[in-house]
Order: C-alpha cells, then structure tokens, then sequence
C-alpha cells in the first residue's frame, strides 16, 4: 500500500471535494484574538468596587439516548431506557441546583439556571440554546455539568457567548487553543475561589481612575508611571478621568456650603478622634482635612469613578494645601477603607497594585517608597535633629538587610473590610511652630503590634505589563511617632536586595496587603495577561 504524505494530505484537503468535506466536518468558528482580554459583564454605575459580584450561570446536561444498546460508551447493560433517563436527571438537576444555591459564594449572583436534554451524536446550535440568549450580557461565568457529553456543551457555549465556562480540563484546552476561557474550578481550590478571582478581574477591569493634575502624568515626581490611559483602556477597559486643580477648589467650596454635606463631615471628624487612642492635631486642623476627603469624594461620584489619585508635590506648589491647611493622605486612607484604591504622588503603578490587592484580599492596601534598609537606618527629619523612630516586634532578627515600604497612608481596614478597626493615633503631617498648630491629620499604625505578619508586596510595571510581587513577614516600623512622610513597615524579605534591583522596571512606589495572595495573583495575572516575576515566593 502506498504510504501517504501525511503534510501534503491535509494541504491537499484546503480545495475541491476534499476542501468542502473538510468545512462540513471542521465548521468554522470565531476565534478570539490571543491578545485579547475578554469583558466581563458591566456592573451598574456608581458601584463601591467592594460591592461587585460574578454574576454566574448554571447549566446542567442530560444526554437522553434514543434506545438502549452496547457499546464503547454503554457497557453496563445498555441504559434503562430514554423515559427513565429523562426522571433520573432532571431529579438529579432539581438537587444540583438545590446544592449549588446553598453553597455559592458571597461574591456571586446565581442567574436563572438552565436544564438541556439532547440525544446523542448531534451537533448543538445557537438555535438550539434560547433560554440562554435573554441574560447573555449579564453572565460572568458560565458553570456547566451534567452527563457525559457535557464538555461538548460547555465548548459551545464559550465559543457562541465569549464569556468564562468553568468544567473540566478538556474544555479549558479547547476554549483556550481559541483565544477563550475554560477554567477547572478545582484548579483554584474550589468553584468559590475561582469566583473570588473572577471577582477582582472584574473589579480591576471596570475601574475608572479620577485623577488630579494640571501638569499631567507621569508627574513631578513620579517619573517611572503607567500614564499610557488610552492603553488602559484598549486592553483592561480601565477608563481615566483627568480634572485640573481649579475644579478641585470649585468643588471644595461647594462643598463646604452644603449642609448635610458638612453634617457628615463634622460627625467623621468627631468619630475619627472619638476613637482614636491619641490625637496630636486640633479638631479644626483635622476637620480641614475631612473636608477635602468629601470634596474628593464627591468629584468621584460626579465623574463616576471608584479609583482616585492626586500629585501631591504638585499640588503643594498650587499653595492650596497651605491656604486650607490640609494634606492630602487622611482622604488617601479613608478611602481606601471604604473600598477605593487611591494613590499618592499621582503614582498610577501604585493604584493598580492596590486595586489588584485590595479585590484579592477584601483588605486596605497600604503603598508607599519601597527601599532596602537596616536598622537605625532611618531619616533624620527635615525640620530638627529627631530620627524617625523606630520599632521593633519582639524577637524579630534585626540584623541585615531588610524591606521598607511606607508612606503615611495606612488603612483602618488592613485586616479586612469586614473586621474592625485597628488601633490608631491622628498625627499631624506639619510640624506645629509658633504661628500655627501642626496641620495635614495622618493615621498612625504600630505595624509591630498587628498579630497577622505574613504581606504580599507587589509592584506594577511601567507599562502594565508585568508586576514583582514577592511575600516577607513584618518585624518592625519607622515613624509611628514622627511628622512628614513617615510612616512604614520593615519586613524581612528573601533576597531584599535582589528584590530592590528588579524593581527598577516597577514604578516608584509598591503596594502591600497582609497574608499571602501569590496563588490568587498568578490566576489573575493569567485572566488578565499580565506577567509576573514572583521573586523567592
């Protein structure tokens, strides 16, 4: 028999007969770029990135046989006929979604469940999935099961609705030869885990930055910065709103003559001091710096945004710190509390880290200069002779080279949105003199009294394409009791020095949230075709 060239067979079969079989058998199907990311639902405006949810779609096969025979895929006596098939699955639907219901995750919204019987052998059709076409747009995630045969569904429905299946490896091949995404919910650990990261993506996709600048990004300080907004929004969906500081003391000002408005702000200012276990700063000082916390929240509800940063140096050199007599890290860590990434120094790199951490964790991110350090190696200030002090957590190995990341924009909510305050102090930015109390509130953190210690730390890279995380453990603080930009943890690190010098491709500043997220970060960056240089993890 003459042996066949293989190559030459299948490039042969591209015209005539053999090219109209080959369509028949192999039909041709959309495929999704490579490159592509694809858009999940749109959550409604106006949303707290906290609130965010997955909104997922059961879908359970039965493959209802046409008779009862042997075969290769029956050989345990031929079924029990197409009748007794139909009564045993749809009993086994009613209890899958009963189950389901039950156990789905805090992060998710089940939608309308769907049942499908279909014969074997047969070629499934949009025509054949209506009940699947009236939520279309709201499916975040499509989670098929069933009999044998329900890969074969679960292809389909990624390939016609371009939304997340979740099933089983095979599918997860197919869709992902095509540009698209299958995923095993157990590769996560569970179908709860996949959503949570689902979650995240979905937050970091619908993000909408406000930033304030009349110089524009990258800023005075900040060089190394994502500032390529239209990028951003081609690849993640990221949208940018860029306001000059005029509208900023505009709205300030309407704001301060609103009644309710101020209201909220006079019982924030009470509560703040009320439950603090040290204030260093006048309630008036204080209140100033409230005040702006609302004035920018309101910009960010005018313009529809849930993400926020500023230039400060630049905003400095407008003098209107100094004539109100505010800075603007209090609003930097309240925000953050309630759920919106929000970044110093108009640091766009270190907004995305904290918007990555902070939908992973559920916790308040805190970012800041990250510098390798060692003890007694801190500042001395600006103004006097004082160093910033430092603090130890007992036992710790304070020898050698250790990580400091810190600015003075800690969060309440470091250990969860959802668990209560940590203890703080209110210090004032500005150091008092003889004209003028100290002003610009800060929150204080004694990092080194936190039980939990483990942090993952994460950088961005300039053009958001790639992050440097690495994990390390919290063993001690500067500037707990120091004015300025003080405020930061020292945490042990494998390797911090061969961290520091991969992080110049990252940006400025990093971000850090407690526990260790790496596992949820290298799925995300996945989703989101983002890589990671995960050092020493």
């Amino acid at each position: 028999m003459k042996e066949i060239n293989r190559r030459n067979f299948l490039g042969s079969l591209g015209v005539g007969a053999s090219g109209t079989l080959l369509s028949r058998i192999m039909p041709h199907r959309e495929t999704v770029k490579n490159t592509e990311i694809l858009r999940l639902s749109e959550s409604e405006e106006k949303i707290n990135p906290r609130d965010i949810k997955i909104n997922v779609k059961p879908v359970y096969y039965a493959l209802i046989h046409s008779g009862i025979w042997e075969g290769p895929c029956r050989y345990t006596g031929g079924g029990a006929g197409p009748d007794a098939e139909r009564v045993q699955y749809r009993g086994n639907f009613a209890k899958y979604i009963e189950g389901f219901k039950s156990s789905l995750s805090q992060d998710a919204k089940m939608l309308e469940p769907v049942y499908y019987e279909f014969p074997e052998f047969v070629e499934i059709r949009r025509k054949d999935l209506k009940e699947l076409e009236a939520d279309k747009e709201e499916v975040d995630l499509y989670v098929v099961t069933g009999t044998n045969l329900s890969q074969y569904l679960a292809t389909i429905i990624g390939d016609i609705y371009k939304k997340p299946v979740a099933h089983s490896r095979d599918v997860a091949g197919y869709l992902g030869s095509k540009g698209l995404e299958g995923y095993v919910a157990r590769d996560f650990g569970g179908l709860s885990n996949l959503i949570s990261v689902l979650r995240a993506r979905k937050a970091f996709q619908q993000t909408n930055m406000l930033i304030i600048t009349d110089f524009g990004i990258p800023g005075y300080p900040c060089r190394a910065c994502v500032s390529d907004f239209e990028e951003l929004k081609n690849r993640f969906g990221i949208g940018t709103t860029i306001i000059r500081f005029e509208e900023l003391s505009d709205e300030r000002d309407r704001v301060m003559k609103s009644r309710n408005i101020m209201e909220e702000v006079e019982n924030l200012t009470d509560k703040l001091i009320r439950n603090a276990q040290g204030v260093h700063i006048g309630r008036e000082q204080l209140k100033g710096d409230v005040i702006f916390h609302f004035t920018v929240k309101s910009l960010m509800n005018e313009y529809n945004c849930n993400a926020f940063a500023a230039e400060c140096f630049e905003f400095c050199g407008t003098r209107l710190p100094d004539r109100w007599k505010i800075c603007p890290c209090l609003n930097h860590s309240l925000l953050k509390d309630e759920g919106y990434a929000s970044a110093c120094e108009g640091d766009i790199c270190a907004l995305l880290a904290e918007i990555v951490l902070m939908n992973l964790t559920k916790k308040s991110a805190l970012m800041g200069n990250m510098n390798v350090t060692r003890k007694t190696e801190g500042r001395r200030r600006r103004l006097g002779e004082s160093w910033e002090t430092e603090q130890w957590v007992k036992g710790a190995d304070t020898e050698g080279d250790k990580l400091w990341v810190g600015h003075n924009v800690p969060g309440l909510k470091m250990l969860g949105f959802d668990k209560p305050d940590l203890p703080y102090e209110i210090r004032n930015f500005i150091n008092a003199n003889p004209t003028y109390p100290g002003w610009g509130g800060t929150l204080k953190i004694d990092f080194t009294n936190i039980e939990e210690k483990t942090v993952t730390i994460v950088g961005f890279g300039t053009l958001a394409t790639e992050m440097l995380v690495t994990t390390g453990k919290v063993i001690g603080m500067r500037g707990f009791d120091n004015t300025g930009c003080s405020t930061g943890a020292i945490m042990e690190v494998q390797d911090a020095r061969g961290f520091q010098r991969k992080a110049t491709r990252f940006g400025r500043h990093f971000a850090l949230t407690y526990g260790d997220c790496t596992q949820e970060i290298a799925h995300l960056a996945d989703m989101l075709k983002i890589e990671v240089d995960f050092h020493n993890v």
